[in-house]
């Protein structure tokens, strides 16, 4: 069985090519929001959204790598259960100046996007990830 998907535009075997941030590309400005709204489990998720990566002012025609990282990428990590990790792409008007919010956990998207007039996404996907039992990795 293949375990892979296209993540992207790039191949990727899952549970193996998550650590790194992965190269995406636009053909407009935009913002990238990484979250994980089952933070820090799913049955209990008080820290929801956990921000794990923020880029904003993407060139278009290139990839995230080129854009401002105001929070920078941190891989998934569940503790316990299955975890969504949900990648939204909002396009921006022109560039512009975003803060790093104070700290990465009870982030919200939607007040985000309001508060830099970003409005509707225009892409979003997610992916599910847990802890795989005994190990202390993970499978995606």
């Amino acid at each position: 069985e293949d375990d892979s998907r296209c993540f992207c535009s790039q191949h990727v075997c899952l549970g193996r090519h998550t650590t790194n941030a992965p190269s995406c590309i636009w053909l407009c400005a935009s913002s990238l929001v990484m979250v994980d709204p089952d933070a820090p489990s799913p049955s209990d998720p008080n820290l929801r959204e956990y921000l794990h990566w923020l880029v904003t002012d993407i060139p278009g025609t290139t990839g995230a790598s080129f854009g401002q990282e105001v929070m920078c990428y941190e891989s998934p990590r569940p503790t316990m259960g299955i975890h969504r990790f949900v990648l939204v792409l909002f396009q921006q008007l022109g560039r512009q100046t975003v803060y790093a919010p104070g700290w990465r956990q009870n982030f919200n998207t939607r007040d985000f996007a309001e508060l830099y007039n970003l409005g509707p996404p225009v892409a979003a996907v997610y992916f599910n990830c847990q802890r795989e039992a005994g190990s202390g990795g993970r499978r995606m």
